[in-house]
Formats: C-alpha cells, structure tokens, sequence
C-alpha cells in the first residue's frame, strides 16, 4: 500500500511539473495581440480623410501598472463600416501615444514614431530585444 501512494505521489509530482513547464514555453514564446489587457479608454484618434474613405479610426487605452507589469499602451484599429477591431499597437512601460497620420503612406500611422499598418499590420514590443523599437537603417534621415 506504502508504494502504491509513493508511485500515485511521484506520478502525480511529474504530471504537474510537465504541464507547468508546457505552460512556461507556450507563455513565454507563443504569444498573442488577443491576449493583452483591455485597459481604459484614453481617446479615439481620427484622420478625417481615413474615416469617410476607409472607416477606420484608432482608439488608444492605458494599462495601469501592477505588480506583474509596468504601464503600457494599447491601441485597436476599429472599422466603422465593418465592426472589425484588433490591436495593432502594444508597448510596455509608457504611458505617451503620439499619432501621426502622413499621408504619402497608405494605410499606415505612426504612433510614438513606430510605423504601423493598421490595416493588417501591427507593432508588438515583445517582438524586439528591451522591449523597443529599432527603425531599420534605410539611409533616410529624419524619421517624420
């Protein structure tokens, strides 16, 4: 009976350090834009040549920050005439959102000087090493 429960213990001791390491991995490289905090509601940046001709207007939220992370920023692209929203910006630990609509490139915004497609595109700071933005070096001189 003794080892019977040592066998059962051991058993149930290896199950539960599996799935933690399998939840560890799917976490820690299997990530989501869906999966980020709702946050508050800051304002709704509208280009007026966008909206009539696409539908499309960015609403920018605040994360707060807590124990488990700093502040950050959310941004959702919504598409009036469709409904269809998803997040197209994220970044961790500021609590700044500058939006600049130029209008040499379509579909496309820069919000804290990150360049972002809000149709099909999106920007995810986890995507970058210290969690910031690095512009590629294509010999162009100023940003925006």
């Amino acid at each position: 009976m003794k080892r019977k429960a040592c066998m059962i213990i051991s058993l149930l001791a290896v199950i539960i350090t599996v799935l933690n390491v399998a939840f560890f991995v799917k976490d820690e490289f299997f990530y989501s834009m869906d999966d980020l905090p709702e946050g508050k509601l800051l304002r709704k940046e509208v280009n007026q040549n966008i909206l009539f001709s696409t539908g499309y207007l960015l609403e920018i939220y605040e994360i707060p920050a807590s124990d488990k992370h700093p502040p950050a920023i959310r941004v959702a692209a919504r598409n009036d005439r469709t409904g269809r929203e998803r997040t197209v910006y994220w970044q961790i630990g500021t609590r700044e959102s500058l939006v600049y609509w130029p209008e040499e490139e379509e579909n496309t915004v820069y919000i804290n000087g990150v360049p972002v497609n809000y149709v099909n595109g999106h920007y995810d700071c986890r995507d970058y090493r210290n969690f910031a933005y690095i512009p590629k070096d294509d010999g162009v001189a100023g940003g925006f």
